[in-house]
């Protein structure tokens, strides 16, 4: 009985024993972990102060930028005369956000030497236009606005530029899209009204102007292309002319017409060129005169572009610049450029349009609210000895402003790309929600194949399922069943090295 009684006695002590060690135990493995807990929370504390401290700096960065920006944009109270005949007007073209984007030679606008292309107008004889059209708030029968306007710049005062307000024959041509010698006599139901004149003829914007020498020194006589039809004798048409054009016919010119179906100008303005190449780069510039007056496309504007234009797509920040298509003829050479600011002499960068394309993104992953309404421009490049395609961001204001951009950047491309026998995208293909994305993939364009399989990562992932296998097929890939995009993209990086 006695040794029972030790036996539980000692076994009492052995699980009492091993409780108070296990208790040890347990109280060392939470202790262990509380300060593994308490370690992670010093950790995310100093992670979230870190991503705070880095929050503020950019906030502050971006403030700083605002408020240097701010420094530099004025308002001014600018009166502008005004010809109430259509024809005429204020001689300032803008665009749909109010943006001064050209003075026509001749013009009230440019004589008067007060604004500049760039000004934002921000009111029209006291009526804010913000989130409308200036143009709308314009009475045409008036003879003169006051016009609220916003200028970016360090300008000190608001006098005449001395350049601007020169009498006309000393302007600047630089401005013209297009200028040279054409032959030119007014017609009524086709048949002429006088003598055919050799005139010097200058497009700029959508006007008009023609003179009896190229100095330009006398008095300028202006027509506005708005509402107006650009006529070619073509095989579409059966080579038709009318009476006027048949007499420069004779006498072996090339001769084209312009006339106004709505009868805004009652008569028509039938013009000669020396050559067809002559007749056909004038045709095609007032057809695009033509347009842009229809449908507000801008030519020159202020877009943001993110900068570090590398191959792929970099975010290394936004800048304000001010773009400009190239104006007169198109040709290999042609370039979109952008400058610091409308009055800059010197281009800040030039992207070489001969082999480029222009595309909105699916999406772009870590863009700004600011910045959504963006579209890439593609363009051919040689890095360390390599072929590569480099992708300029850009975004615009609004959709409308954007769309606007890529129609009119589609329209400068599509002439280039006929020209080398390249395929550019159609109209259809580089509106937004389109399939056909980046680069005209579904119509089987092997260039724009090419350019697109050697895009970096970040840019194939705005395309769609069915673009990455266009991309894999014109490389001879097996993709097999692969049907998840990171896998198709995966391979487009691995195939190409």
């Amino acid at each position: 009985a006695e040794a029972a009684k030790a036996e539980a006695a000692a076994k009492a002590e052995a699980e009492a024993a091993s409780k108070a060690a296990d208790a040890e135990a347990a109280a060392k493995a939470k202790k262990q972990l509380d300060d593994i807990k308490k370690a992670e929370e010093e950790v995310r504390q100093h992670e979230a102060k870190r991503q705070q401290a880095k929050k503020e700096e950019e906030k502050a960065k971006v403030q700083k930028q605002q408020e240097a920006e701010g420094q530099n944009m004025r308002t001014l109270v600018v009166e502008v005369r005004n010809d109430p005949a259509p024809e005429k007007g204020t001689g300032i073209e803008i665009n749909a956000q109010n943006v001064i984007t050209a003075l026509p030679r001749g013009g009230y606008g440019a004589r008067d030497g007060r604004v500049r292309v760039g000004d934002i107008i921000t009111a029209v004889d006291g009526t804010s236009v913000v989130g409308r059209k200036a143009v709308s708030a314009m009475d045409e029968k008036a003879t003169s606005y006051k016009l609220t306007i916003q200028r970016y710049g360090d300008t000190a005062d608001d006098a005449p530029l001395p350049s601007m307000a020169k009498p006309l024959g000393d302007l600047s041509k630089n401005n013209a899209d297009m200028e040279g010698w054409l032959t030119k006599v007014k017609a009524v139901d086709g048949r002429a009204t006088g003598w055919p004149e050799k005139r010097w003829v200058l497009l700029e914007g959508h006007t008009l102007y023609w003179y009896k020498d190229s100095k330009c020194v006398d008095e300028a006589r202006t027509q506005s292309l708005e509402n107006a039809v650009c006529t070619v004798p073509t095989r579409a048409n059966g080579y038709q002319m009318v009476p006027a054009m048949q007499a420069f016919a004779k006498l072996h010119k090339y001769p084209f017409m312009l006339s106004w179906p709505n009868k805004s100008v009652p008569h028509e303005l039938v013009f000669a060129a020396s050559t067809s190449a002559d007749r056909a780069a004038w045709a095609n510039a007032m057809k695009d005169a033509i347009n842009r007056a229809k449908t507000g496309a801008p030519t020159a504007g202020w877009l943001f572009k993110e900068g570090g234009r590398k191959s792929g797509l970099s975010m290394s920040g936004w800048k304000r610049r001010w773009f400009e298509l190239p104006k007169g003829r198109i040709g290999p050479d042609s370039e979109l450029k952008y400058y610091d600011s409308p009055n800059a002499t010197q281009p800040k960068g030039a992207i070489r349009l001969l082999g480029s394309d222009v595309f909105i993104p699916k999406q772009v992953r870590g863009i700004k609210a600011d910045y959504r309404h963006n579209f890439c421009v593609t363009s051919e490049a040689i890095e360390k000895g390599k072929a590569t395609v480099i992708c300029t961001l850009l975004a615009a204001g609004t959709v409308e402003d954007r769309n606007m951009w890529v129609q009119s950047l589609s329209d400068v491309i599509k002439p280039l790309a006929a020209a080398s026998k390249m395929r550019a995208p159609s109209a259809k293909q580089v509106l937004p929600g389109n399939d056909s994305g980046a680069s005209g993939l579904q119509a089987g364009a092997s260039t724009n194949l090419e350019q697109m399989k050697m895009l970096d990562k970040d840019v194939l992932e705005t395309l769609r399922i069915k673009q990455l296998k266009a991309i894999l097929s014109y490389m001879k890939a097996d993709f097999g069943d692969a049907v998840e995009k990171k896998d198709l993209i995966n391979k487009i990086v691995e195939l190409r090295g």
